[in-house]
C-alpha cells in the first residue's frame, strides 16, 4: 500500500482526539518571598529573582491533579501521536492523537465517567482550600493573605476538562484563489507531512510492542527477590495493547495482527501470582513466556514505508 493510498485511507478508520485538561495549581508568586531571598542572598539585579508559594495546594487539590494525569495517561496509552497542537491556553493545550475509529464509542463513555469522578474532586479541593484559607487567617493573624484563595467562580473558570475530537484533515482541500500549480503544491506538501505522521505514528506503535515483549522477556530475571521483581500490570498491559493493535495496525501488515493475535492467546490466561511461583511449575510457567515473548519480539517489522 502506497503512503498516499495510506494517508487517504486513515480518514475513514481513524480520528483525532485531544484532552484539554487544567486546573489551579496553588502556587502563588509572592514579591515578599523574592525580596527575602535577594536579601539573603545579596543578589545585587533583584529583577532575577522571584518567589513562589505553595499556598493551598491541599491533598484534596493534588487529587484532581493526579486524576488529570491519570486521564492524559490512559488517553496517550489508546492513542497514536499525530503532530497536531491542541488548546488556544498554553496550560491546557493538548496534542491531538490519531485515535481508532473502533475504540471512540468507549473512550468517549470512558472520559465522561471520569470527568464526573474529576468535577466531584475538584468540589472536595474547593472545601479543602476553604478550611486552609480559614486556618491560615487564624495561624497568620494580620498577615496579607486576602485574594491569595480562590473563590468557586474562580476555580471554575480555570478548571478544564474536555475531550475534543477532529477529523483527520483532507490532502483535497481546493483553495480559492489558488492557480492549479498552488493548489498541486500545497497538496503535495500536505500528502508529505501526513506521510510523516504516519510514519512516525507508525514506529510509535512498534516501539510499545517492542517494549512491552521486551518487559516480559524481562520475567526470566525474576528469582523472588528485588532484581526481576514485577507489578500485576506488566501482563495486563501487554494484553490490553494487543486489544488496541488493530486500530494500531496503520499499514495493515498481517504480521502485526498475527502477533496480535499470539499476544491475546498466549498472555491472556496468565496470573502473575503463578508467574511469581518459585517451585518448578512457576520455573516453566516463566520460561515459556519468556520463550514465547522472545519469538514475537523477534517478529516485529521494522518500519517499512511502501
Amino acid at each position: 500500500m502506497s503512503n498516499e493510498k495510506s494517508v487517504q485511507t486513515l480518514r475513514t478508520t481513524h480520528v483525532l482526539s485531544a484532552v484539554i485538561l487544567g486546573c489551579v495549581s496553588g502556587h502563588k508568586k509572592v514579591k515578599e518571598v523574592g525580596d527575602a531571598i535577594v536579601e539573603k542572598y545579596g543578589v545585587r539585579d533583584s529583577s532575577r529573582i522571584s518567589g513562589n508559594v505553595n499556598v493551598y495546594r491541599t491533598s484534596e487539590l493534588e487529587d484532581v491533579h493526579k486524576h488529570m494525569a491519570k486521564v492524559r495517561n490512559e488517553h496517550a496509552a489508546q492513542t497514536l501521536p499525530f503532530g497536531l497542537q491542541g488548546g488556544s491556553q498554553s496550560k491546557v493545550s493538548g496534542n491531538y492523537k490519531l485515535h481508532a475509529n473502533t475504540n471512540t464509542s468507549a473512550f468517549d463513555e470512558y472520559f465522561e465517567k471520569e470527568r464526573v469522578i474529576s468535577f466531584n474532586l475538584l468540589e472536595r479541593a474547593h472545601e479543602s482550600i476553604r478550611e486552609q484559607e480559614i486556618r491560615d487567617r487564624y495561624e497568620l493573624g494580620s498577615l496579607p493573605v486576602d485574594g491569595l484563595y480562590p473563590s468557586w467562580d474562580e476555580m471554575r473558570a480555570r478548571y478544564t476538562f474536555n475531550l475534543d475530537w477532529q477529523g483527520i484533515p483532507s490532502v483535497d482541500d481546493p483553495r480559492i484563489g489558488c492557480s492549479p500549480e498552488q493548489v498541486e503544491r500545497i497538496r503535495n506538501s500536505q500528502i508529505k507531512q501526513q506521510e510523516e505522521r504516519l510514519k512516525c505514528a507508525n514506529t510509535a506503535v512498534l516501539q510499545r510492542l517492542r517494549d512491552t515483549l521486551e518487559g516480559l522477556v524481562n520475567l526470566g530475571e525474576y528469582n523472588g527477590g528485588k532484581k526481576g521483581s514485577f507489578n500485576d500490570s506488566r501482563i495486563n498491559n501487554a494484553v490490553k495493547l494487543a486489544s488496541l493493535l488493530e486500530g494500531f495496525n496503520l499499514y495493515g501488515d498481517p504480521e502485526i495482527d498475527s502477533i496480535r493475535k499470539s499476544i491475546i492467546r498466549d498472555f491472556s490466561g496468565l496470573d502473575p501470582k503463578d508467574l511469581r511461583k518459585l517451585d518448578d511449575e512457576g520455573q516453566a510457567l516463566r520460561d515459556d513466556t519468556v520463550t514465547k515473548a522472545k519469538s514475537l519480539l523477534d517478529r516485529i517489522p521494522s518500519f517499512r514505508p511502501d
